[in-house]
């Protein structure tokens, strides 16, 4: 199996995310870019950066820009859509604040297989595009509001 092909680990996922963003949001992902996206040091992006290069999946030289290879893309790619549907799933279904919804969106984006991601997309379709999914999210909403309100009493 070649670099390229195999799948990346969560933190090679994380940079790679990261660096996707960056590049979405203004054209350019530097070291220090990805180390203040990430909340980590300029020496472990580098390091990271290495791996992520000899596997194929970034284009990177010290002290330049970083560019994603079309291996990375496509890892980066995937793991940003899981970590969307996650997050809207978290949120809008599940009903948790949008911190917490990103913390814990993160952590099972890496280890989520994709059937359950299927059954998610699907959910969320459901939940959001049909008129019987908006009366289940209403319903949804007020058995939240009365659990909340239960807590407090």
């Amino acid at each position: 199996m070649t670099a390229a092909k195999r799948k990346p680990t969560a933190s090679q996922e994380d940079y790679l995310e990261a660096i996707l963003a960056l590049l979405r949001d203004g054209g350019t992902a530097r070291v220090r870019d990805i180390a203040q996206r990430l909340g980590v040091s300029n020496p472990s992006v580098s390091g990271a950066l290495k791996t992520l290069a000899r596997r194929g999946w970034v284009c990177y030289e010290p002290y330049g820009r970083v560019e994603l290879a079309a291996a990375g893309r496509k890892a980066a790619q995937r793991v940003t859509r899981r970590h969307e549907v996650l997050q809207r799933f978290l949120t809008e279904l599940a009903g948790l604040e949008s911190a917490t919804a990103e913390q814990n969106a993160c952590r099972i984006e890496h280890v989520v297989d994709e059937a359950t991601m299927r059954a998610l997309r699907h959910l969320m379709d459901f939940a959001t595009h049909s008129a019987a999914g908006r009366r289940f999210l209403a319903a949804l909403g007020k058995a939240r509001d009365r659990d909340g309100a239960e807590r407090k009493a």
